[in-house]
């Protein structure tokens, strides 16, 4: 994309519309994946900063849980990810 800068390279590969928590919800649950020490704190700001209520982000970690799950991934914790995606956190 030429832009006043001169030429910008836009990644596309995963664009996409859609919920805006959905993305926050997929950035909290890697975090919540590989590390896990700054999952609740990233949420805790994201949530404060944008007044939004925690359950709002959280409600789509089922969905995201799943998605997460049909990505190949080396090493991905699959239990964790098959209860959360059943909607159990823990």
């Amino acid at each position: 994309m030429w832009t006043s800068q001169g030429m910008q390279i836009i990644d596309w590969v995963d664009a996409g519309s859609g919920s805006a928590l959905a993305d926050v919800c997929r950035s909290y649950l890697l975090y919540l994946l590989y590390r896990p020490e700054i999952a609740q704190l990233y949420l805790e700001i994201y949530c404060s900063k944008a007044n939004v209520a925690k359950q709002r982000v959280l409600m789509w970690l089922p969905v995201i849980a799943g998605a997460r799950l049909s990505e190949t991934v080396k090493g991905q914790d699959t239990a964790t990810l098959l209860k959360m995606a059943q909607g159990n956190p823990g």
